[in-house]
């Protein structure tokens, strides 16, 4: 995995096939940027990279074999203090394997 939590030696890697990524940006409510980076970070596959003066959390979420990223967006929602949250980037690899197979 590319978050900072995980492998360290992937860190600037091209994702890996059958890997899905998301960046997201998340608005916690005033004051409660602290308590969101705590419940945020708690979330498997998840990792805070940045959180600025106005409350807002700069995050990656990566699938993992338990949970599927939409799954872990769903769970942002809902973690208390959450204003918004918003997808920025995406990129979802193909499995190379399920790509032969098809073609056959």
């Amino acid at each position: 995995m590319r978050t900072g939590r995980f492998e360290h030696e992937d860190a600037g890697r091209a994702p890996r096939p059958g890997e899905n990524v998301c960046g997201v940006l998340v608005r916690a409510h005033p004051g409660h940027a602290a308590p969101v980076r705590r419940g945020l970070a708690a979330l498997p596959g998840t990792e805070v990279h940045h959180v600025t003066d106005d409350e807002r959390l700069v995050v990656t979420v990566e699938e993992t074999p338990e949970n599927p990223a939409n799954e872990t967006m769903t769970a942002i929602h809902n973690v208390e203090g959450v204003l918004s949250v918003a997808l920025v980037y995406h990129e979802q690899t193909d499995d190379p394997e399920a790509v032969i197979e098809e073609a056959s």
